[in-house]
C-alpha cells in the first residue's frame, strides 16, 4: 500500500516538474502575431476565414451542419435581418 502511494506521489512530481518546466520556457509566447501600427490594411483584398470543418453543402435549404451555415451566412442574404437594436429591418425585403 505505501509503495503505490510513494508511486502516486513521485508521478504527481514529475508531472508538476514537466508543467513548471513548460510554463516556464513556453508559457509567455503569444499565438496571436501583432502588426505594427504603421502597416495600412489592404482592401480590395482577399479573405481568410476559418471554419470547423468543410461544408458539405452549400444550398442553404438543404444545410445541415453549422460549418455549412458559416459560409452560407456569408453568401446569402435574407429576407430580413435585425437591427443594432434587435429589431427586424428589411434586408433584400423592403
Amino acid at each position: 500500500m505505501t509503495k503505490k502511494i510513494i508511486m502516486v506521489l513521485l508521478f504527481i512530481a514529475l508531472i508538476g516538474g514537466v508543467f513548471s518546466y513548460y510554463q516556464k520556457n513556453h508559457g509567455n509566447k503569444s499565438v496571436v502575431q501583432k502588426l505594427p501600427a504603421d502597416i495600412e490594411p489592404a482592401y480590395g483584398d482577399s479573405i481568410i476565414y476559418g471554419s470547423i470543418g468543410e461544408p458539405s453543402i452549400l444550398n442553404p435549404i438543404l444545410a445541415s451542419d453549422s460549418s455549412s451555415f458559416d459560409i452560407i451566412d456569408l453568401v446569402y442574404n435574407g429576407l430580413v435581418k435585425y437591427d443594432k437594436d434587435i429589431k427586424l429591418v428589411g434586408d433584400l425585403a423592403e
